[in-house]
């Protein structure tokens, strides 16, 4: 089930839409599994997406630390260091950039044009019970 995700067989962790797309797009991109991501490896291949996994759910998703660091299985100051590294590993490591800009990308255009759409449908939604709301104030006056 989407948005579920099994740490082991006595824990669940549970994400929003959010979270799971964008931990999606980051698996898709860096061909590394949310298993290894949680991990405790350090190798480059892992720690990249890992790093900015982290600093997207914080700053993208506007997930807390502590939240962030579930979902990645670190302590909340690892996702602040990740936070505060990311310009200094954006300007200095073209893995890093590449990545980054490759989940940045997938993520503003899919999920948030997805986002934007369904805001648009409720909105409209809206304006008809809106349209309807002041016609039968006019029918009762």
């Amino acid at each position: 089930m989407k948005g579920i995700y099994t740490i082991n067989k006595k824990e669940e962790l549970y994400m929003n839409s959010q979270e799971e797309a964008l931990t999606k797009i980051v698996e898709d991109t860096s061909y590394v599994s949310r298993k290894l991501i949680r991990g405790k490896s350090r190798t480059h291949k892992i720690s990249i997406p890992r790093n900015i996994l982290g600093y997207m759910l914080r700053t993208e998703v506007g997930s807390t630390a502590v939240r962030a660091g579930e979902l990645l299985g670190r302590h909340h100051a690892s996702v602040l260091k990740y936070v505060i590294d990311h310009n200094k590993n954006y300007k200095y490591y073209q893995d890093y950039k590449d990545m980054y800009l490759k989940v940045r990308q997938k993520y503003m255009v899919g999920f948030k044009e997805a986002k934007m759409q369904i805001l648009q449908e409720q909105i409209y939604q809206f304006q008809i019970q809106l349209d309807i709301l002041k016609e039968e104030h006019k029918k009762k006056k």
